[in-house]
This record gives structure tokens, C-alpha cells and sequence, in this order.
């Protein structure tokens, strides 16, 4: 059960954004609502959001990343969220299974996948034969800076969702 409940009313553009989410969804997802308590940490969060949406990485990767850091963290929400919309990127069910165990089928994404699993493990203090690895890979310095920062943003909804407890609703 959710340690804080969702608001009558929220802040205007909080507010709008949430219903701007209903109208895409379907549906406000719980994660929303109960962000939308505050509206610096609910804009920060979903203008960050945005940004890395029109980086380098493909959402194939994002989703793939989300599922490795939802395992990584044991967040029941995230893992509900991104196994559904891994699956509406055509991503087969054996290989979000895997994703949640920073682990993949195809070499490119395992490496990528092992990568980020020792960004949380080691809190980020990666060696540099881990960074050539990513580079010999084929991954872009840019792409290498996203990774981090979908990581990051993962992180922040696995936190959220662990200490907050929202209703799963994916």
C-alpha cells in the first residue's frame, strides 16, 4: 500500500502534465500522481525524462537499462512499468527477463547491460577497461554520458517507488 495517496488538486502545470499523461496512456500512472506532491521534483524529473528521449539511444536501450537498474534494485513498480512497455517496443518477453538480470542475448546489449550493472554496483568508480570495452563496442562518447544519465534517471523512480510504495499499475 502507498505510504503517501495522490492529491485532489495539484499545482497548474503539474496538473497539466498529468492530464497530458491520461490522454497518451490511457491512464495517470500512481508513480505521477504521487510525484506531482511536488512540482520541482515532478518537472525535474519528467524534463530529464524528455531530454534523454531525444538523445542518442534508441528506446530499445533505454528500456533495456530501466529493466537492468529495476532488477538491479528490486523495484516491483519500475519492473511492472518497463516489462510493459519493453513489450509495446517489441522487445520478446526471454530477453526482458533477462534485461532484469543485467544480462541479454544479443553481445552488444550484454555488454552494454554489464556495464551498467557495474555503475550500480560500484556506484560509478568504473575502471577504464570498462569504459574501453563500451568503446570497443561500438558505444559513442555520447552515448556512454546517456547511459549514465538513464541509469541516473532509473535510479531516481527505483528510490521513489522503494520508499513510497505506489500502487503497481502496469
Amino acid at each position: 500500500m502507498s505510504r503517501i495517496h495522490p492529491k485532489s488538486s495539484y499545482d497548474p502545470q503539474v496538473e497539466t502534465h498529468l492530464a497530458e499523461m491520461k490522454k497518451k496512456l490511457g491512464f495517470t500512472p500512481n508513480i505521477f500522481k504521487l510525484m506531482g506532491h511536488s512540482k520541482s521534483m515532478f518537472t525535474g524529473f519528467t524534463s530529464f525524462s524528455k531530454s534523454l528521449e531525444h538523445g542518442h539511444l534508441t528506446p530499445q536501450v533505454r528500456e533495456a537499462i530501466a529493466l537492468c537498474v529495476a532488477g538491479f534494485n528490486s523495484c516491483s513498480y519500475c519492473t511492472a512499468a518497463h516489462s510493459k512497455i519493453a513489450k509495446s517496443c517489441e522487445i520478446p518477453h526471454k530477453e526482458i527477463e533477462q534485461n532484469l538480470k543485467c544480462k541479454s542475448e544479443d553481445p552488444k546489449t550484454a555488454v552494454l547491460l554489464q556495464f551498467c550493472h557495474k555503475v550500480l554496483e560500484k556506484r560509478g568508480h568504473v575502471s577504464d577497461s570498462d569504459i574501453e570495452t563500451m568503446l570497443q563496442y561500438g558505444f559513442k562518447e555520447e552515448e556512454l554520458i546517456e547511459i549514465v544519465g538513464v541509469i541516473a534517471l532509473n535510479i531516481t523512480t527505483n528510490y521513489f517507488n522503494n520508499v513510497f510504495t505506489p500502487t503497481v499499475d502496469f
